[in-house]
């Protein structure tokens, strides 16, 4: 069986399980506290999830369904055996259904690993068909906080959307065994709320258009609110007094100016903004999609929300909930705050003082560039050979440093910095020095000038001339070592040779056997050539004729 074979009859055959839809989960929105409510409640959550909303294997789902009611945003929905196995007990003939969890020791019509499994919407669509008797016998006795925390949360829920009277009319919650035993009065349908029949050919057409190949993308993972609406829908047009359903909805405030993003953010397509033939935008609300995630207030910076509000609902379809007249930018033309600076929207502010910034930097700029034009202009009308300037070393580079003088940079080469021998120029000067030049050469057409940073009087050959004459005997170091001879370092920056055959009175076939550098030996200043700055050294004219040293 090839590949895609393979994973279509896997598709097709792995249905027992919950669709995931990763574009409508919490974490993918901004928020400080990620959600991990579903890994968490689900009694496998560390073998199926390797993360909220990432699916890492489904073979361990019992389609419990505990994940699918504890999500806070909608995203997973409910498999469809999952759909008609929590609302398959809308269509028996009893008139009471009753609900518990496995522990419990009454044969309960609805038996799920816990009553938090089914969603509160489920349990509302039942209780719109029949009435609901709750066994929490065994709550009393049960460990999993995370389940009674969203039995709570659940039932909590029924009584807004239902209301205290309607809640206590059409659900029992029995805490003993003895409470609400099984020859209890039951009331028909016509007796309770005038409900018209819901025959099982109905409700099983209605949840084959449950199934993933008709339902529609739009519709996905919000199968028992679909449902739940359809249920109220049928109860307002059988009714002459509609019922009342309390549903939890974002409440707009006159901040909101239709700017679109919490519409964007709504990945369950609840939220619509609709443009009006007055000019005005009404803020559109399907309540049966919308899961009540409180994503669309997270994204609002205008603070256009104040909160979940609880509005009473003949049905769940769609419902305006504000309106507003837009405001419009007046350059790219989205939807701003009418109270916003200049008639710009944030981003058109920004662009405009960007570019108000650009232009006074170049401005700035430009008048920079004059100034130390008329500068360099003043400097090449009065430059001469050997005249000094003080400058800024501008940059380094391997082969000198170019210096700032009044508005011209010229290049000081690394031989011009300093008398010794150096590598590169920031053993000497640093960018931003101020230092003292004088000019060498220059070229006036082709805008260049060599400058000279070493001073005649650290000359070290003038030192030399001076403080040591010709035929001064005085200890060195050697320096370096070649095949005719080896140098010796007489002060810093001037090295003599001493030759091969001036080492010692013996022949020397290789200098490294009788010289290595580090050695200290006494030589004596032999010759001088100032011109062509070499030096001659003699170690043999330090010693007698017996080859020891002469002192």
């Amino acid at each position: 069986m090839g590949f895609f074979t393979r994973t279509a009859m896997d598709a097709l055959m792995k249905t027992s399980h919950p669709e995931i839809n990763r574009r409508q989960c919490w974490n993918l929105h901004p928020h400080r506290k990620p959600c991990t409510t579903c890994k968490d409640i689900c009694p496998y959550g560390e073998e199926i999830f390797t993360r909220p909303n990432l699916v890492k294997d489904w073979d361990p789902c019992t389609d419990c369904g505990l994940c699918v009611s504890a999500c806070r945003s909608g995203c997973i929905a409910p498999s469809p055996e999952q759909v008609q196995r929590d609302t398959a007990a809308a269509d028996t003939d009893n008139d009471t259904i009753w609900i518990g969890c496995e522990k419990s020791s009454r044969k309960n019509t609805v038996v799920r690993s816990c009553i938090c499994a089914l969603s509160w919407e489920a349990l509302a669509y039942l209780a719109l068909n029949k009435k609901i008797v709750l066994d929490l016998t065994p709550c009393g006795q049960c460990e999993n906080d995370l389940c009674a925390e969203q039995l709570r949360k659940e039932l909590t829920r029924l009584v807004d959307f239902f209301g205290q009277p309607m809640f206590e009319a059409r659900f029992s919650l029995a805490y003993e065994e003895k409470e609400y035993p099984y020859h209890v009065q039951e009331l028909t349908r016509r007796e309770m709320l005038e409900q018209v029949s819901h025959g099982s050919k109905s409700g099983t057409k209605k949840l084959l258009q449950m199934l993933p190949g008709l339902r529609s993308e739009e519709d996905s993972g919000v199968d028992f609110r679909l449902l739940l609406h359809q249920r109220t829908k049928q109860l307002k047009a059988a009714m002459e007094t509609p019922l009342q359903y309390g549903y939890y909805m974002p409440k707009f405030t006159d901040n909101c100016f239709g700017c679109g993003r919490c519409e964007k953010a709504c990945r369950a397509n609840a939220l619509k903004f609709e443009e009006m033939p007055n000019g005005q935008t009404r803020m559109v609300l399907t309540p049966w999609k919308c899961s009540e995630c409180g994503v669309c207030m997270n994204v609002c910076s205008n603070k256009g929300f104040d909160g979940m509000k609880l509005y009473q609902l003949t049905t769940l379809g769609p419902v305006v909930l504000h309106k507003c007249t837009k405001t419009l930018c007046k350059q790219c033309g989205k939807p701003i705050a009418p109270d916003s600076a200049e008639g710009l929207c944030s981003v058109c502010r920004i662009k405009a003082r960007t570019l108000k910034r650009q232009e006074e930097a170049r401005q700035r700029a430009e008048q920079l560039k004059a100034e130390r034009a008329a500068k360099a202009a003043e400097v090449w009308a009065n430059i001469e050979e050997n005249k000094r300037y003080t400058g800024t070393v501008k940059s380094l580079t391997s082969y000198g440093a170019f210096v700032d003088v009044g508005g011209v940079d010229g290049l000081c080469h690394i031989s011009e910095l300093s008398w010794n021998n150096i590598k590169h120029p920031s053993e000497v000067v640093k960018v931003g020095d101020e230092i003292e030049v004088y000019v060498k050469s220059y070229d006036p057409e082709n805008q260049k000038v060599s400058l000279g940073y070493k001073k005649e009087e650290d000359n070290p050959w003038v030192k030399l001339e001076n403080e040591v004459p010709v035929g001064t005997e005085f200890t060195a170091p050697v320096v370096s070592i070649t095949k005719f001879g080896a140098f010796v370092r007489i002060m810093p920056g001037i090295d003599g040779l001493v030759h091969i055959s001036e080492i010692s009175n013996e022949r020397v076939n290789k200098v490294s056997d009788v010289l290595k550098v580090g050695d200290e030996v006494r030589v004596k200043l032999t010759a001088v050539d100032f011109d062509r700055k070499r030096i001659s050294l003699s170690m043999k004219a330090c010693l007698d004729e017996n080859g020891e040293d002469a002192e």
